[in-house]
């Protein structure tokens, strides 16, 4: 999410040259409370308030227009969740959705 477009194109032609067809890219990043740099999405009880701006879901498009350059023409599988507490995941789900003290392990 840190690396700017001319960055993303280049990791892309990188990985065609070197005959990657695929990828796997993270779209997932929740957050409790604004952490001042990327991040998706940030909860607060059970309402998540979706980040929409350059350092989320805008640049996430760079991902997806870099891996999609026509001379690149890498397809991406993109992680929608995860089980790191670092990264939001399951437990700020468990905990906001749910409004349970569960921690997934």
């Amino acid at each position: 999410m840190n690396l700017s477009p001319a960055e993303m194109s280049s990791a892309f032609a990188d990985m065609a040259a070197a005959g990657a067809t695929t990828s796997r890219t993270w779209g997932f990043d929740e957050v409790t409370s604004d952490p001042g740099n990327a991040y998706y999405q940030t909860w607060n009880g059970s309402t998540p308030t979706i980040n929409t701006g350059a350092n989320s879901l805008q640049n996430f498009d760079n991902v997806v227009a870099a891996a999609n350059l026509k001379a690149n023409s890498i397809r991406l599988i993109v992680t929608l969740t995860n089980n790191w507490s670092d990264y939001g995941g399951s437990d700020v789900y468990a905990t906001h959705i749910l409004g349970s003290s569960l921690k997934i392990s």
